[in-house]
């Protein structure tokens, strides 16, 4: 059964509607603010506000993301995280890991230090925001490593990739 996922309430300063579009709709689908991942591969959402008569259009939002298999539990870590204060991707999102609330998420930079480590993640009060956990510097921008482990019917899965921290659109 292919994972689904809301995409919250997404609204435009102008009030006007916000609509979404795949780059590659065999990989996944969207209706409304709900998303159904269909099968692994790499996605792009893209949120656009065409704007009226007295609004400009808004410039478009773009996040991609690779979905994995699904036997993995739908947990999806976001490729991209920049914790501007613009409220799109402020913090490193990690779809789903609400469900696997007994988790281990690791961050190295490029030299393979670590500099973030969390137990419980979830994407409220436990998320990576730019700054380490360790010694509570603002990291640089780049590519990150990451490691993500999270028990899924009793036994522990394990996820590695990246994921990149930027601090400007």
């Amino acid at each position: 059964m292919p994972a689904t996922y809301d995409l919250g309430a997404v609204t435009a300063a102008s009030g006007l509607p916000v609509t979404f579009t795949l780059s590659d709709p065999t990989l996944a689908s969207i209706s409304g603010t709900t998303l159904t991942l269909l099968k692994a591969g790499t996605e792009t959402i893209t949120a656009s506000q065409a704007g009226n008569s007295n609004y400009k259009a808004a410039a478009d939002v773009s996040q991609t993301f690779n979905i994995n298999n699904a036997d993995d539990g739908g947990v999806i870590v976001s490729m991209v995280v920049s914790p501007n204060g613009d409220g799109i991707n402020d913090f490193l999102h990690i779809f789903n890991i609400e469900n696997y609330p007994d988790n281990k998420f690791i961050l190295y930079n490029r030299n393979g230090v670590k500099v973030f480590e969390m137990l419980n993640y979830d994407n409220a009060t436990h998320v990576f925001i730019g700054r380490s956990n360790i010694t509570g510097a603002l990291q640089q921008q780049g590519t990150y490593l990451y490691q993500l482990e999270y028990k899924v019917n009793g036994v522990f899965k394990r996820k590695t990739g990246f994921t990149e921290l930027r601090y400007s659109n």
